[in-house]
């Protein structure tokens, strides 16, 4: 195919706009480049309609050979990467704490055998961490190109002696095909649709549809050819600045960047307005080390958050981009063109060879070696016990494993257990239910318990509150299973328990209606539904608590707790790396703690008047009236994961757990005594 500048002016579009995008900047409260994500969708487009036009260009000339084609994609993609893997690597070793590290491992690994597509859509999107802090996260769309590049001409090849009359059908099926199957699942399994090749093929072959577009005929109609790009580019530019990460993608909205970049492919030139524009050599520039700016710009970026800010001043940024360019254009330069161009085949080979078995090895230490805690001084390694994993998951019985909720698997930790096998410690006098803001609480419990020689139960579940059985929330289908069966056992029990019950009270305005179908096969990665009024859950939760009332049992309730505006878990592990202890009292926004009081005092007006219902408000413990509420204090974080709470700050809410429970037995002592 013929060298066509204004591409690498796409390209140059797509990747400031994936750049900007993660850089998560903000102007006068206005995200920049909201839909800057759509960047990898012009990628895409581009990919399909130059691999489409190199190999129908080689089938007509008789020179197609799989072992030339792949060696070029070889030279192409993955020096570069290697390259970036390698620094990446020891910069990692330096800077990641041993749970980040072990991520890392295994974004690394699936990133050698062009799989961490797989590996994010495998991973739990409840528990792992933002996008943001993912440093090879940008790697899925690499494996997922090379996927295409694997199977595409393999495809053609089956058609190779009428490709001309077969491929253009078949590249308009596929299409239409894979375009339809991605509006379908995008609701109900977003991950999937976004991270898989069957719902984001469409993108690829509609670029080679425009292969078949002869431009010779295109170009003598100046109407067409002048206002085309001009619209395309207006498509573009609308998506990127307008359409946020909330609209369902891939699906019809995702139309809107794809049709813009297949208008300026067929119609641009470099005769007319936007072909000049796309053409200018500083643009033109940027599209040649686009590949090493997508590359490098997310770990820079990463990198950064791990040990400054979650976000960026107009500094700081600009500082990042000067870097990221920097080790770009050394990248393409010294990467890029030496290997494909000037190295040779067999050095090429062995060296590549070399490279990805050691990154392979040093990924296998890693895991091994738990993300090599030996790194830490006595003193990190003490806080970071406490904030390396989300409070909710940390209570554990390795003694006893239970059957998981979520997966076919059998797992120590408490939280997500189905309730047959659920942890039980001791006597059982305590009962811990509810959804993940329960879940937090049951380290600390445990620890408190065991100093009062009592034991507990733990029925938790996360994104599943103690609600009716005839609703789910979230992705969790199986939360109207658990729940039955939580009320079956509660019901068979002998003697009253003291209940602590809480939610994440927001989310019970989102419940679902329950799909008996659909639970045995989609027990926690189901994201359709019908959803209920927004009362229903509410009452659900209120009636439940009647019941445990009615059946004698005392109820801990927990209201609210403050969210969080600061990711406190990041700003404890910075001071991790820079072995800061001295900790000084720090507030999140008011506005929170005025959210907190109205959801507070909307439970209040629903629950009944019942002297075993003992409220707990940790808008109380944490928040003060004209500072707003705090997240970290002088002995530590009070947060954990978002509005999570640590271990410190589920001790403090428990704190008050026990001044009440304490009063009452005091109370019911002294009564009994005097009769």
């Amino acid at each position: 195919m013929n060298y066509r500048k204004e591409i690498d002016g796409l390209r140059a579009i797509a990747v400031i706009s994936v750049i900007i995008y993660h850089a998560n900047m903000e102007v006068f409260g206005r995200v920049l480049f909201k839909g800057g994500f759509f960047g990898v969708d012009i990628f895409f487009v581009l990919s399909g309609y130059l691999i489409t036009g190199i190999i129908r260009e080689s089938f007509r000339k008789k020179s197609f050979s799989f072992t030339s084609f792949y060696w070029r994609r070889v030279k192409r993609i993955i020096p570069a990467m290697i390259v970036m893997l390698l620094l990446v690597s020891v910069f990692a070793y330096f800077f990641l704490l041993p749970s980040d590290y072990v991520k890392y491992s295994g974004q690394l690994k699936s990133s050698l055998y062009f799989g961490s597509n797989f590996y994010f859509f495998g991973e739990d999107s409840y528990t792992s961490d933002l996008s943001m802090y993912k440093v090879l996260l940008h790697t899925w769309s690499l494996s997922l190109e090379w996927q295409f590049y694997l199977l595409f001409p393999v495809i053609v090849f089956f058609i190779r002696k009428k490709i001309d009359s077969f491929l253009l059908p078949f590249l308009v099926f596929l299409s239409m095909f894979s375009f339809l199957y991605s509006n379908i699942i995008v609701r109900s399994y977003p991950d999937l649709a976004f991270y898989l090749l069957p719902a984001r093929s469409w993108e690829f072959t509609v670029g080679g549809i425009i292969t078949f577009i002869d431009r010779k005929n295109i170009l003598g109609s100046n109407a067409i050819y002048r206002f085309a790009p001009k619209f395309g580019l207006s498509l573009i530019f609308l998506s990127i600045f307008f359409i946020d990460h909330q609209a369902p993608h891939p699906s019809f909205i995702t139309l809107i960047p794809i049709l813009g970049t297949l208008l300026i492919i067929a119609y641009s030139h470099h005769n007319e307005f936007i072909g000049k524009l796309l053409s200018l050599k500083p643009i033109v520039y940027i599209g040649l080390i686009s590949y090493s700016l997508y590359l490098w710009h997310n770990p820079i970026f990463v990198f950064f958050r791990f040990l400054e800010n979650e976000k960026f001043n107009i500094v700081q940024l600009s500082s990042l981009l000067v870097l990221t360019l920097g080790v770009s254009i050394g990248s393409y330069h010294y990467v890029e063109v030496y290997f494909r161009k000037k190295l040779k085949p067999k050095i090429f080979l062995i060296t590549l060879t070399v490279c990805v078995v050691m990154l392979f090895i040093y990924s296998e230490v890693i895991v091994r070696g738990e993300g090599l805690k030996y790194r830490l001084t006595e003193k990190q390694n003490e806080v970071y016990q406490d904030y390396h994993s989300v409070e909710y998951g940390r209570l554990e019985n390795p003694h006893y494993l239970g059957r998981s909720a979520r997966k076919e698997e059998f797992i120590a930790k408490c939280n997500n257990r189905t309730v047959d096998t659920s942890c039980k410690f001791g006597n059982s006098k305590w009962v811990l239910i509810g959804d993940s803001h329960a879940g937090q609480l049951g380290y600390a419990l445990k620890e408190k318990l065991d100093s009062r020689d009592d034991g507990m139960l733990t029925l938790t579940a996360s994104a599943c509150p103690f609600v009716s059985p005839e609703m789910w929330f979230r992705r969790f289908p199986g939360c109207s299973i658990i729940n039955k069966d939580r009320m079956d056992l509660i019901s068979n029990f002998k003697s009253p328990k003291n209940f602590i019950l809480a939610a994440n009270y927001r989310l019970l305005s989102k419940s679902k209606k329950n799909i008996p179908e659909l639970v045995g096969e989609n027990m926690g990665n189901y994201s359709g539904g019908k959803k209920l009024p927004k009362e229903v859950a509410w009452s659900s939760y209120i009636e439940n608590i009647k019941v445990l009332l009615d059946m004698g049992h005392t109820v801990y309730l927990i209201h609210p707790v403050p969210a969080s505006d600061v990711d406190v878990k990041k700003l404890m592990l910075r001071k991790i790396y820079r072995s800061e202890f001295d900790y000084k009292t720090f507030y999140s926004d008011y506005v929170n703690y005025n959210k907190v009081k109205v959801l507070s005092k909307k439970l209040e007006d629903l629950l009944p008047s019942d002297e075993r219902l003992i409220n707990i408000y940790p808008h109380k413990v944490f928040c003060e009236n004209k500072l707003g509420c705090k997240v970290v204090d002088p002995n530590g974080g009070l947060y954990n994961q978002g509005s999570h709470l640590s271990n410190h700050g589920a001790h403090k809410v428990l704190d008050r757990v026990f001044s009440d429970y304490d009063k009452i037995s005091s109370s019911d002592q002294t009564i009994s005594n005097h009769l």
